[in-house]
């Protein structure tokens, strides 16, 4: 390797065991995620987790940071990225996952999941009673509590 080469490899392997020392690996038990299986491998829900806030020069910082790192090296098996969103006037939930298995042997097996359901589709008139009940107990305890 030229010196050129090599000092950036050792500059990113001490920002790697920099940075990485604050994100812990988590196990199943942990997570409490389920096992996913995908193209190349079953993956069981353990790993390293980063959770990005909603804000978007936040989550820009952060995924910039990571790249820095070099959080995904040439071990990295797979890169999930997990989403929800919710739309209010139709109320519509979704979740969503982006898959990335990147095999030993080099590029990438991209899979899409997305799921979407309406919420108030299991409410009648017994859930709306209950849900009314639930609302007017949230509002005492936030009287309560200001």
């Amino acid at each position: 390797l030229s010196p050129v080469c090599l000092g950036s490899l050792r500059r990113a392997a001490s920002i790697n065991a920099e940075y990485m020392g604050a994100i812990k690996w988590r196990s199943v038990e942990d997570t409490k995620g389920g096992t996913w299986i995908g193209r190349l491998n079953r993956y069981d829900g353990s790993g390293y987790i980063v959770d990005l806030p909603t804000n978007q020069g936040e989550a820009k910082a952060i995924i910039a940071q990571l790249e820095e790192a070099l959080f995904i090296d040439r071990q990295t098996r797979a890169v999930f990225i997990d989403f929800n969103l919710y739309h209010p006037v139709y109320n519509l939930d979704t979740i969503g996952r982006v898959a990335l298995e990147l095999p030993a042997a080099g590029g990438i097996h991209p899979k899409l999941e997305v799921k979407t359901w309406r919420l108030d589709k299991y409410f009648g008139s017994k859930w709306r009673s209950i849900h009314g009940f639930g609302d007017s107990l949230l509002d005492r305890c936030l009287l309560v509590y200001v």
